[in-house]
């Protein structure tokens, strides 16, 4: 048997009711903090950028065809930023493969719908995830709520695909990407309400207006200026309209009075806490706040660098791994069915394309920093690829795999680098 140590107590996973909290806290500072929507909509944006390209390794037009009623039937130009947001908010989403006579239709299962398995004991019972006895990462079967009123269904391992984020393989359940950034993100909100009645008390004016004598002179004055009430309770006063010219009798003195509050000091915590959550979601500061007035080029490319890694991780895993499986899982329905043969013919370099394109490859990596010579490397290799004469077919087996093209994080070559942040 395989053991692991991180089986019961030793877990890494936050208890059911602790996740399930987490993720309602997630959602609620994605509906209704600005920043947290900022931050979600913008790891969206920046890893499906202006979409994903998706096409068959073995390169055949049957296979690709499969691959484009694939996207269609199921919407995936809608359906993949879907994935991404939910899973960047929830930590998790778990996508039903359903089995048509067109093939897979995908349907979305939410990670509040995991219910707790019928037999106790057994790993990942009281989380709707049940693993294998002795291996926590080999997943037997999924439970879940299938409408919110204790209708119960058990999906296969290989009936679904389970996308988790800041999660390790022997974690059952994924952590929203907003988790370490709510309790900044619940201090800022309330920083922001505070700083706003300091404002308007600094900006308030008061009408003081003094009588001498005792409290019965006060019944005399104007109804429309003063509203009174017996003596000893308090007096309301009317606002006058600008450019009023208040008069009164001997005695009576009009003040205006403001507040003399003193709050300059308290500036830097709003700053402090807008870095701590640009930093926890590790991306530049003026990409969270919207605010670019204080960034240069070079603060912009520092800061645009560990958000880049970022990104390029979350592309490898777990967002291009589970779609690539998706894709796959499709095109094996297709080969089991007998859409697709079982052998296909398959364009590849001819070794004498393959030795001009490494050496013009190898020219370009040792040309970075001298435009010229990079640029015209990679002219060198675009004509390769483009010139039918390069390739050569051959007749192999049916890989079954798919390509991802991203799309580019960051345009390259732009005079203001956050102007081109700007408008992905």
């Amino acid at each position: 048997s395989i053991e692991s140590d991180t089986l019961d107590a030793y877990s890494f996973d936050l208890p059911q009711r602790k996740r399930e909290k987490l993720i309602v806290q997630a959602r609620g500072a994605y509906e209704t903090n600005p920043i947290a929507h900022q931050i979600i909509e913008s790891m969206v944006d920046f890893t499906l950028g202006a979409g994903l390209q998706v096409s068959a390794v073995d390169k055949d037009p049957e296979a690709q065809d499969v691959i484009d009623a694939f996207r269609e039937r199921n919407r995936m130009d809608d359906r993949e930023p879907e994935i991404v947001r939910r899973t960047l908010i929830d930590g998790e989403v778990l996508v039903r493969k359903i089995e048509t006579p067109l093939g897979y239709v995908l349907r979305e299962i939410s990670p509040l719908a995991l219910y707790p398995d019928e037999v106790l004991g057994r790993p990942g019972w009281d989380s709707g995830v049940i693993t294998a006895v002795n291996d926590i990462e080999t997943v037997i079967r999924y439970r879940y709520d299938a409408d919110g009123e204790g209708t119960f269904r058990t999906l296969g391992a290989n009936e679904a695909e389970h996308i988790k984020i800041n999660s390790d393989v022997d974690m059952l359940h994924g952590r929203s990407y907003l988790a370490p950034l709510l309790a900044r993100l619940s201090q800022y909100a309330q920083w922001v309400e505070q700083r706003v009645i300091v404002n308007r008390l600094k900006s308030a004016v008061y009408m003081i207006t003094t009588i001498e004598g005792d409290a019965t002179g006060i019944s005399t004055l104007d109804g429309d200026i003063i509203k009174s009430t017996r003596s000893g309770q308090s007096s309301a006063a009317k606002i006058p309209p600008p450019g009023t010219r208040l008069l009164a009798t001997k005695g009576v003195k009009h003040e205006m009075v403001s507040a003399n509050i003193d709050s300059k000091d308290c500036v830097d915590d709003g700053v402090r806490m807008l870095r701590d959550i640009a930093v926890g979601a590790g991306m530049s500061e003026w990409i969270v706040t919207g605010d670019s007035s204080s960034t240069n080029r070079s603060s912009s490319e520092t800061a645009e660098s560990p958000m880049v890694r970022r990104v390029q991780r979350m592309r490898t895993t777990p967002f291009g791994s589970s779609l690539r499986r998706l894709y796959c899982a499709e095109l094996k329905l297709a080969l089991k069915r007998g859409r697709l043969s079982e052998r296909t013919s398959r364009r590849v370099l001819t070794p004498e394309a393959k030795a001009f394109l490494d050496q013009a490859e190898t020219e370009r990596l040792e040309g970075q920093g001298d435009n010229r010579r990079d640029k015209r490397a990679r002219s060198t290799i675009e004509e390769i690829k483009a010139n039918p004469k390069s390739y050569t077919s051959i007749e192999t087996e049916r890989t079954c795999k798919v390509e991802l093209k991203w799309p580019e994080i960051i345009p390259r070559n732009q005079k203001d680098l956050a102007e081109a942040l700007g408008g992905l």
